[in-house]
């Protein structure tokens, strides 16, 4: 699956199950990370030229993009002007 214009489609990393002192977190309190992998880009556009490529580790703003369901997998069609920062 390929996102169209300025966007990209990320694979979150998994929820944390634990807490940074050991504490396990039940499943109704985990949030989603806002850790993204890269997984493919649109083509951007002339004014907002694609900045991100695959495998990319980046960091969106809580709650951005849309979530789909690719082959079973939840995954995010994300603006790249969302994406706020890379790990490198």
């Amino acid at each position: 699956m390929q996102p169209a214009g300025p966007r990209v489609l990320a694979k979150p990393f998994p929820k944390d199950e634990t807490t940074v002192t050991g504490f396990i977190v039940p499943e109704s309190y985990r949030e989603d990370s806002n850790k993204l992998t890269v997984v493919s880009v649109g083509p951007g556009s002339r004014k907002n030229p694609m900045r991100f490529k695959p495998n990319d580790v980046v960091f969106r703003i809580k709650d951005a993009g849309q979530v789909v369901l690719v082959e079973g997998e939840t995954m995010f069609i994300i603006f790249q002007d969302d994406l706020i920062a890379t790990e490198n």
